[in-house]
């Protein structure tokens, strides 16, 4: 019995939403990576984007916090 399968072709799409305090409000770097908000893994954009809202909308008022939607395949 062959188990040869297409992986590649049915790969799962997963979104991970994190965020945590930037050095920089303009830029991407983390103060500290201890100390990451992690909201999960998605199966979709759709979702992630609407974890990533919420989050975001949260810590609207403080402009060292930033949240992003990271595809990891």
């Amino acid at each position: 019995m062959s188990l040869d399968h297409d992986f590649e072709a049915r790969q799962q799409a997963m979104y991970l939403v994190m965020g945590g305090q930037v050095a920089d409000p303009a830029g991407t770097e983390f103060t500290d990576l201890t100390d990451l908000d992690i909201r999960g893994v998605f199966p979709s954009y759709d979702e992630a984007l609407t974890t990533w809202r919420g989050a975001a909308q949260e810590t609207v008022d403080q402009a060292f916090v930033k949240y992003m939607i990271v595809r990891l395949r």
